[in-house]
């Protein structure tokens, strides 16, 4: 499994551009059959998911878990797919980012790139710092741990 790791600092465009990181491009090269993330604005915050296909696939055995046309098959279907869109890098790692998505996200002129192991996400600055505090803030104060998986 390839991840998505680290976070850095970008710049958004007059043009609705962004430069992807080389190490983020490189795991859509290493992907078979892939040449686009396919983005999406997250549910849970102000922020755009980047996922490569064959991880963004990963979700069609949960839906297919749901009762087609239930609320909740469809409150999911229209939160992970109705504004989810592909997005293919130049050369250069450059790609526009949908507006829609822009404005959900809140981004300006600065951008955060935020690895997080299968994803990452496209931040606003200022609401990444602020998202991370509040974030690390809850896993210390659950004292959350992992399991030990024994391979």
């Amino acid at each position: 499994m390839t991840l998505f790791l680290g976070t850095f600092t970008g710049r958004l465009d007059s043009k609705g551009r962004v430069t992807f990181p080389p190490s983020f491009r490189a795991i859509l090269r290493l992907t078979p059959e892939a040449t686009s993330f396919i983005l999406r604005p997250s549910h849970r915050a102000e922020c755009v998911e980047c996922w490569t296909p064959l991880g963004f696939e990963t979700f069609a055995p949960a839906m297919q878990s749901l009762d087609l046309f239930s609320e909740d098959e469809i409150d999911m279907s229209y939160a992970l797919y109705a504004d989810a869109s592909y997005c293919e890098p130049d050369k250069e790692g450059r790609a526009v980012l949908p507006e829609k998505l822009v404005k959900k996200a809140g981004l300006t002129d600065a951008v955060s790139f935020v690895g997080l192991r299968n994803r990452f996400e496209i931040w606003e600055p200022a609401r990444y710092e602020a998202h991370l505090a509040l974030s690390l803030a809850r896993l210390k104060e659950r004292r959350l741990t992992l399991p030990q998986v024994v391979a």
